[in-house]
């Protein structure tokens, strides 16, 4: 991220709507990962993953985080009173996932979560 972009970054946010994107974000990670389980239990089940049974249930850990994460998160949020602002573009200059980074800062051209959900994944 150039200088310039940085700079275009430095506003004041409202904190509770970072933590409901943030949130948010960690929900749709949580449903993405659960449309794996079936691919893992199907996998078990042929046998695939008959070495790896604590690796394949390391899946279930991370979406129960997610979920877990993300309930906090909301909680904090529903808490933030009105008018608390923090500089949110120092905090996301450094995300190198661009859509992420304007999904959660509210920028302009930012995809919609759900549009990640159909497949496409964003690159590095």
């Amino acid at each position: 991220m150039s200088r310039m972009d940085h700079l275009a970054l430095q506003e004041s946010a409202p904190l509770r709507a970072l933590l409901e994107a943030t949130a948010a974000e960690l929900e749709a990670l949580s449903r993405a990962g659960h449309r794996l389980q079936p691919l893992i239990a199907q996998a078990m089940v042929a046998g695939a993953l008959e070495e790896s049974i604590e690796e394949a249930q390391i899946v279930d850990y991370l979406l129960q985080h997610l979920d877990a994460l993300s309930a906090f998160l909301q909680g904090l949020a529903v808490q933030t009173p009105d008018g608390i602002h923090v500089d949110a573009g120092a905090a996301g200059a450094d995300m190198v996932l661009s859509d992420l980074r304007r999904r959660l800062l509210h920028e302009p051209g930012a995809a919609a979560i759900l549009h990640r959900e159909s497949g496409e994944v964003e690159l590095l």
